[in-house]
């Protein structure tokens, strides 16, 4: 897997323990921004990027120091969306957008 690992100036990450391969996080100033690393792969989703966003947004919920979060890609791509050479493949089941939408609508509301 291609990786990018340049740092924004001034830039730190979030937590030094943290170790989500598909989902870089920096933190300043009370901004955390989630970077989705997959740029091979033009950032599509599978169940690891899934999983690792989740858990990156669950946590910068739980972190005090972080009023915003801001999604981005790796590589100049956001997302190509869904990673259609992993579907089918027995991974897992992807969650639909739906209860995405549903696990994810509480955050933020301090």
């Amino acid at each position: 897997m291609d990786v990018v690992r340049a740092s924004r100036a001034g830039a730190v990450p979030r937590d030094a323990g943290v170790n989500r391969p598909t989902v870089l996080e920096e933190l300043r100033d009370g901004v955390v921004v989630l970077t989705m690393n997959r740029p091979a792969q033009r950032n599509a989703f599978n169940d690891q990027q899934y999983g690792d966003l989740r858990a990156a947004l669950a946590d910068a919920q739980a972190d005090e120091r972080v009023s915003v979060a801001v999604i981005t890609g790796a590589a100049g791509a956001f997302t190509a969306g869904q990673d259609i050479n992993e579907m089918g493949a027995g991974a897992g089941s992807l969650p639909s957008s739906t209860s995405c939408r549903r696990s994810t609508s509480h955050c933020w509301r301090r």
